[in-house]
């Protein structure tokens, strides 16, 4: 997987920076529209729908091969967290096409280490991204 900065024509402008093996895309289930039913007061369904923007891309992972996310890890994360803030075209294992995506803000960490306990050197990484 690979992800660059772009410019607001769309062209890379930065280096790329190769996430993680083993990282894997993990929120399938989003769809674009929402909708809420509630009855009236007559008992008719009241049917509100819309339609939201940006799918959410959440790449998970807590190994590469046979070796668990290390503190080689922990630096790319920080590395990472140093870069929202722009807009990146990222490239998904299998895919030709680069997705254009931001970091995602709302209410979560864009970048996160969760330790599989106190201070362990190893844990599950989790990378969330907003496809524009």
């Amino acid at each position: 997987m690979r992800l660059v900065a772009v410019d607001a024509q769309g062209y890379e402008s930065g280096d790329a920076i190769e996430l993680p093996g083993g990282l894997v895309w993990i929120d399938w289930d989003w769809c674009a529209e929402a909708s809420h039913v509630d009855l009236s007061l007559t008992g008719e369904p009241l049917v509100q729908s819309a339609t939201r923007g940006g799918r959410p891309i959440t790449l998970a992972g807590w190994r590469e091969g046979n070796k668990a996310y290390g503190v080689a890890t922990v630096a790319f994360a920080q590395e990472l967290l140093e870069t929202v803030g722009g807009t990146f075209a990222l490239t998904l294992d299998g895919e030709a096409t680069a997705r254009r995506v931001i970091w995602r803000t709302d209410g979560v960490k864009p970048v996160e280490l969760d330790r599989f306990w106190g201070d362990a050197p190893a844990g599950v990484l989790t990378v969330r991204f907003m496809e524009v």
